[in-house]
């Protein structure tokens, strides 16, 4: 008997397809799953983001309200908005890092940054220019170098001897009326009577006492030495030796800190009432900081004492109204004539005291008159300036007759710490205020966020910071 053997074709194709479909749905399952975990690495990736910028949003409230700055610190970072956003936040290892603690480079980009949007035109430059011409006009009086070169010791023991007398003056002035008759003295005695009044209440004063807190040193020992003026320029000199920073960046730092900072005065006085002093947002310096802080003296002067930085700072200030009104005076053609006729008299009483001995040209007295009057007139600007009010630059009689240019021309105490501002090295001062900021709003201050995750056998890693300083 013969067996015939079938083959079905069709159960061929059916296996051969049965392989075609186990690679295709093999390879989808493949892509699938993948897909599946791109799409779970970019949610992560997002929440990760948006973690990152809810720590950011958390920055310090009184740093940027108060100094415009952007950082946060320690207690902003958590984890809440990865694992509510998150699905596989259980399966995930998340580890978040404060990153780029707040530096100098930081401030200073910070600061200018908040500047340049606010601050569109400063007038610091002007009020430099114009103390640099009042110095110029004082270099160039010649007056340092004609007065150093006189003979102090054969007449100023007389004229002090003259002018601390207090009952006396008018009775030497009539033993000598005989040598005053020789020049047109009208008006010139009573004035020569003001200018002696103003010289004892200069020392009577104890005007060093007053700024340095100093008992043993008089100015009636060096006020009338020649050479005085010249202590004086070197003094404000030194001051500003340093070499001039970059023009633009000082100016900005300068309004920066002389708008946000806060000094030792403690009450801005207007003329009709006294307000507590603020920043230039309106915010009472009270409310920035617990008490009263000196951080402009301390930003000038780097020491962290404050009746110390005050005093320092107080006397760089005097001595600089000290040469303004004193060049201000040389530039006065009312004030000269009246320091001309008290100089005509003081020559001749000293002449009739000495018997005629002694004979002083009335040009070095004249300078000597004016420089007197200059440091009366400085130590009233210092009552002002320290009582929070404001004072001309330069006290000139063709300005205070005229109230708008007056008024144009006003300066208050920080003007004055603005402009020695400008000579600090631009290192020292962001030093300086960094410590204030940390001071104030705390000492771990970050500008950016590390995030690192690990997540079904893969890590993750993603930094964020503010985009200011980017």
């Amino acid at each position: 008997m013969r067996i015939r053997k079938h083959r079905n074709k069709n159960g061929g194709a059916a296996i051969f397809l049965c392989i075609v479909l186990s690679a295709v749905i093999l390879t989808e399952s493949v892509l699938f799953c993948a897909s599946g975990q791109r799409a779970a690495e970019a949610e992560l990736y997002r929440c990760l983001h948006l973690q990152s910028s809810q720590i950011l949003c958390r920055y310090n409230e009184s740093l940027l309200k108060n100094y415009g700055i952007y950082a946060f610190d320690a207690s902003a970072v958590g984890h809440t908005v990865f694992d509510t956003c998150f699905a596989g936040s259980d399966k995930t290892t998340l580890t978040i890092t404060p990153a780029h603690p707040l530096t100098s480079a930081e401030v200073l980009t910070g600061v200018s940054d908040f500047m340049k949007i606010r601050i569109p035109a400063i007038a610091a430059d002007k009020i430099l220019t114009g103390i640099k011409g009042m110095y110029s006009q004082i270099q160039d009086s010649g007056i340092a170098k004609k007065t150093g070169n006189a003979d102090a010791t054969a007449w100023i023991g007389y004229l002090k001897e003259y002018l601390s007398g207090k009952d006396t003056w008018s009775s030497i002035l009539g033993n000598a009326a005989s040598f005053i008759q020789v020049v047109d003295f009208t008006g010139k005695c009573k004035d020569l009577e003001d200018f002696a009044t103003q010289y004892r209440n200069i020392i009577e004063s104890d005007a060093t006492q007053y700024l340095q807190g100093d008992a043993e040193t008089s100015y009636q020992d060096t006020i009338l030495q020649p050479d005085s003026i010249s202590d004086m320029l070197s003094n404000v000199d030194s001051m500003m030796n340093s070499q001039m920073p970059d023009l633009v960046d000082s100016l900005l730092f300068n309004a920066y800190s002389v708008s946000f900072l806060d000094s030792e005065i403690s009450t801005i006085d207007d003329g009709d009432t006294q307000t507590p002093e603020k920043n230039i947002l309106g915010v009472p310096f009270s409310e920035v900081h617990a008490g009263n802080h000196a951080d402009l003296e301390y930003l000038i002067t780097g020491i962290d004492y404050e009746p110390v930085s005050c005093g320092a700072v107080k006397v760089a200030v005097y001595d600089l109204r000290t040469l303004l009104d004193f060049g201000s005076s040389l530039l006065d053609s009312d004030k000269m004539k009246q320091a001309e006729g008290i100089a005509e008299v003081v020559s001749i009483v000293l002449a009739a005291l000495t018997l005629g001995t002694v004979s002083i040209d009335p040009e070095i007295i004249k300078y000597i008159v004016l420089y007197v009057m200059a440091v009366g007139q400085a130590l009233s600007d210092m009552s002002v300036l320290l009582s929070g009010g404001s004072i001309p630059l330069m006290d000139l009689t063709v300005i205070s007759d005229i109230p708008a240019l007056n008024e144009w021309v006003m300066t208050d105490f920080r003007d004055y710490l603005g402009i020695f501002l400008l000579f600090i090295p631009q290192d020292w001062k962001l030093s300086r205020l960094l410590s204030i900021l940390k001071r104030d709003c705390g000492s771990y201050l970050y500008c950016g966020v590390q995030l690192d995750a690990e997540y079904l056998g893969h890590g993750f890693s993603l930094e964020d910071s503010y985009d200011v300083y980017s």
